[in-house]
């Protein structure tokens, strides 16, 4: 799982818009579910960063997101339906025309 993706961290920030190329890690029904633990692939992230690696400096700031949304969603579950900010909800979206 994780060691698989280990190899391959350091050309993540080439490889991962890739399709054809095994670029991405994975992880991410992993670390949904709880089978992998965040702080442990960020401290391998952080490592790597330190060390000089491009690729563990992406794919970090990815999991920092990722996990800043999760919090989100935790803790304001409007946003689900609704803008996190009320106001922004009474905004008029203009609307294309259908081809």
């Amino acid at each position: 799982m994780f060691e698989d993706f280990f190899d391959r961290m350091d050309q993540y920030h080439e490889t991962r818009d890739f399709p054809a190329v095994k670029g991405p890690s994975y992880l991410g029904v992993h670390l949904r579910f709880g089978t992998v633990s965040i702080r442990q692939l960020v401290s391998v992230a952080w490592q790597r960063q330190i060390a000089g690696s491009a690729g563990a400096a992406v794919w970090l700031g990815e999991l920092i997101w990722r996990d800043f949304y999760f919090m989100i969603l935790a803790n304001f579950p409007h946003v689900v339906t609704q803008a996190f900010k009320p106001e922004y909800d009474a905004i008029v979206w203009e609307q294309g025309t259908s081809a």
